[in-house]
């Protein structure tokens, strides 16, 4: 008990018990009682407790009843003074009352800080309670704001798609046309020219069919949908140097890479608007475009020496077709340019 092992302590006192029991030692069993109703305490069993202190309670009756007797007898032996007997009585009689009220008093106490000790740990609950709650409804609030933003962003990337995969349709028809109709025309119309009329005529005539032929590849590369996208940049570069006259340096791999339709028109509009760019912007004296695969990722990069831009101060609108065409690709731009030593536009795609 003093150590605090009241477990073992009931059990010790329990086997004492029955030894004191089978002797009869009386005052024994009242201390051993005393000390299960204190152990029984201890540990929170109330019931137990007041089990046993009922229990010392009576055996230390019976003790005193036996003990009074016993000094009653002598007292009548000895002094034959009865009224001398009745006054000790009546004075234990009182101290027992007292002792009996005093150990109310202390179960009441004790039964008051246990329901005052209950009603603390049931508001602590109350409050856990609520806190938690508090803590679901923000978290169901965060995963439906969550699956709202990855709604939106599904419905921009298929708004995306669709827009980008209309202009391509877009594209194809015009110069379809083009090709079909205008180019046809303009072929017989050469044709009834060449008997004899002037050679402005026919140069008028043959610069027309040029145009149609460049606005018609612009629109939509033979090579693209043919041969793939290292031939429709190859092609492309010598529209572009014959258009802006700025040499193009490029550098693709030895062996094609074989790609989905959707990628190949991708990557090779993204590098047509970013050679365009340079052209019109930068002031280069050349544009560099290499296509590097590696682990499997691919990367184009589109470089030029021009005048180049603080790229800290891009504004988020700047490359916005590149960029989602990007993002299509589940890919990543990165923009690098220095003021007077050019700039670098790197783009970076999984492929498979």
């Amino acid at each position: 008990m003093e150590e605090g092992r009241y477990r073992e302590a009931i059990s010790g006192l329990r086997q004492a018990l029955a030894i004191a029991h089978r002797h009869d030692l009386n005052p024994k069993i009242q201390s051993f009682y005393q000390a299960l109703a204190d152990c029984y305490r201890y540990t929170g069993l109330v019931r137990k407790a007041l089990e046993y202190q009922e229990r010392a309670y009576l055996i230390e009756r019976h003790i005193f009843s036996e003990e009074r007797l016993h000094s009653i007898d002598e007292l009548e032996i000895r002094y034959q003074t009865a009224e001398t007997e009745k006054q000790l009585a009546l004075a234990e009689n009182e101290n027992l009352h007292k002792a009996r009220q005093l150990l109310q008093l202390r179960w009441a106490i004790t039964l008051l800080a246990a329901g005052l000790l209950f009603a603390v740990l049931l508001l602590l609950l109350f409050r856990q309670q609520k806190k938690v709650a508090r803590l679901m409804t923000a978290r169901e609030r965060t995963e439906h704001e969550l699956a709202l933003t990855i709604l939106q962003a599904e419905k921009e990337f298929a708004a995306l798609q669709a827009l980008f995969a209309g202009q391509e349709q877009e594209r194809r028809r015009i110069a379809n046309d083009l090709h079909d109709s205008l180019g046809g025309l303009l072929y017989a119309t050469r044709l009834q020219l060449s008997g004899g009329h002037s050679d402005k005529a026919r140069l008028t005539l043959e610069t027309a069919m040029a145009e149609n032929r460049r606005i018609s590849q612009d629109l939509l590369p033979p090579a693209l949908a043919r041969l793939g996208l290292f031939a429709a940049l190859r092609e492309w570069r010598g529209q572009f140097e014959q258009t802006f006259g700025l040499p193009v340096r490029l550098e693709l791999p030895e062996q094609d890479i074989v790609l989905p339709d959707e990628t190949t028109t991708a990557l090779f509009r993204i590098a047509q608007e970013l050679m365009n760019n340079a052209a019109k912007h930068a002031g280069a004296d050349w544009v560099s475009v290499r296509i590097v695969p590696k682990a499997g990722r691919l990367y184009l990069l589109v470089e030029d020496n021009g005048a180049g831009f603080d790229a800290s101060t891009l504004p988020e609108t700047a490359f916005k077709t590149v960029r989602s065409r990007v993002r299509l690709l589940g890919g990543q731009l990165r923009v690098e340019s220095v003021i007077g030593r050019g700039t670098t536009v790197a783009v970076e795609i999984p492929v498979r």
